[in-house]
């Protein structure tokens, strides 16, 4: 009987661990869901400003200089 009750304690424990890891990979799945989104934006802003510089427009440097001047 004893064998019984740990057998069931286990099993309860065991099925609590798999929820937890369900869970935390559900978590890691929307912060990689996330992060890829952010890489995306990221690289997206960066061919923007990569055009405009390329098209002529003054950098944020240059601005700064002739604002000096």
């Amino acid at each position: 009987r004893g064998d019984l009750l740990q057998g069931l304690a286990d099993s309860k424990r065991s099925r609590e661990e798999q929820e937890d890891l369900a869970r935390r990979l559900a978590d890691l799945k929307l912060e990689s869901s996330d992060a890829e989104q952010d890489i995306q934006t990221l690289k997206a802003d960066s061919s923007a400003n990569n055009r405009m510089d390329r098209s002529g427009h003054l950098g944020k440097l240059e601005v700064a200089e002739e604002c000096e001047a």
